[in-house]
């Protein structure tokens, strides 16, 4: 009889030849001894893709979702799904979240972008565009780090990246993905070091700045992390990521009048931002406007049903 690890790895095999019912095959025979197994559930939703049986691979990503809710893949499948059915609203939001979930998702990146231009959301576009084009360069090394860093392997992750590392000391990416995983550890002095190093090799590097002002507030070195932030809005105005950023860092060091400038800046460009909404609610709450606060948080919940943090900031008013 074949174990599950059999099944699996035919089931794997199948769909890379492109004999889909033989993979369904495997990966129901593991379901039918665990309905809850989320590799087969993966493989049997993406076999019942490309069968076109729309609604089975609706049925295995629900119970998927339920059992991982923050499995990237899982939202990249839905989102592919959701393309064949011919819906890119629903495919836009799912590849989102799967790029949330796990940024080295490239197709997910790739299919945002693709979607944003065509709905003339050109500075979301070109943001998804540069994470794709930043992810396709990579090594494979420090893909397979990244994927292992935000599905939870961190042990496999850190391993793979100081062995790259090794032979290649200087490289600032694989600085940065040490880095990441450092502050999951909740290492943040070497992160700091690390992400500190790294920018000295390459002050122009956008996803360096931007985990490095992470990690300053995180060890609460807020006035650095707001100089850090003020270059970053300095080379692009305009750009609502680098005036969400900033704003926040405002935030930290009580420059609130700033902080509500830049945060109207981004929602005059994105009105229903979630997150932005959400931040600014925070910052209404803290110079005492909790009426506007409230007001802030209900819409982010509005734009975004699921949107945990705006819930939790009304619930602790």
């Amino acid at each position: 009889m074949a174990t599950r690890e059999d099944e699996l790895k035919s089931a794997q095999s199948a769909l890379q030849s492109g004999d889909f019912a033989r993979g369904m095959a495997h990966a129901e025979s593991v379901l039918a001894n665990n309905t809850g197994d989320s590799e087969a559930l993966y493989m049997a939703a993406v076999a019942a893709r490309y069968l076109k049986q729309h609604d089975l691979a609706q049925s295995f990503l629900a119970r998927l979702h339920a059992a991982m809710p923050e499995y990237g893949r899982a939202w990249q499948e839905e989102g592919h799904l959701a393309l064949n059915q011919g819906d890119d609203a629903r495919a836009l939001d799912a590849f989102a979240r799967a790029t949330r979930f796990n940024p080295a998702l490239t197709a997910s990146w790739r299919e945002q972008a693709r979607i944003l231009n065509g709905m003339g959301r050109n500075a979301e576009a070109s943001a998804a565009n540069a994470q794709f084009e930043r992810l396709s360069t990579l090594p494979r090394e420090l893909m397979a780090v990244t994927n292992h860093l935000h599905e939870g392997r961190l042990l496999r992750a850190e391993e793979i990246c100081r062995h790259f590392l090794r032979n290649n000391p200087k490289n600032v990416e694989g600085m940065r993905l040490l880095a990441r995983i450092g502050v999951e550890f909740g290492i943040l002095d070497d992160a700091e070091f690390l992400l500190e190093s790294a920018t000295a090799f390459e002050p122009n590097n956008i996803q360096l700045k931007l985990d490095y002002i992470d990690v300053l507030r995180r060890r609460q070195k807020f006035d650095a992390a707001r100089e850090e932030a003020e270059w970053l809005h300095a080379s692009d105005p305009d750009n609502p990521l680098f005036q969400s950023r900033l704003a926040i860092e405002c935030m930290q060091v009580s420059d609130f009048d700033r902080a509500f400038e830049l945060f109207d800046a981004v929602l005059a460009k994105i009105p229903e931002d979630p997150a932005t909404l959400t931040s600014r609610g925070h910052a209404l709450k803290t110079v005492g406007q909790s009426d506007d606060a409230v007001a802030s948080y209900r819409a982010a919940i509005s734009s975004k049903a699921d949107h945990g943090d705006a819930y939790y900031a009304l619930a602790n008013l």
